[in-house]
């Protein structure tokens, strides 16, 4: 499966209803899961995350 993140690198896949993406953003490495939702919405999770990393890396509050 092909993911958009805006992480360095990224590796999808899917099975089943469920779809998995490893990242890496910087030096952490993070995975998001999901299952039973459309693919535009797993990815739009995974840039939830790479945003979340990046704004913590950055010394920012990631829920604000």
């Amino acid at each position: 499966m092909k993911a958009e993140s805006g992480a360095e690198e990224t590796q999808a896949l899917e099975r089943e209803g469920y779809i998995g993406s490893f990242m890496r953003v910087g030096t952490v490495v993070s995975y998001v899961s999901t299952s039973e939702i459309a693919a535009d919405n797993a990815q739009r999770a995974a840039k939830v995350q790479v945003d979340r990393i990046r704004t913590v890396a950055a010394g920012g509050n990631p829920g604000h």
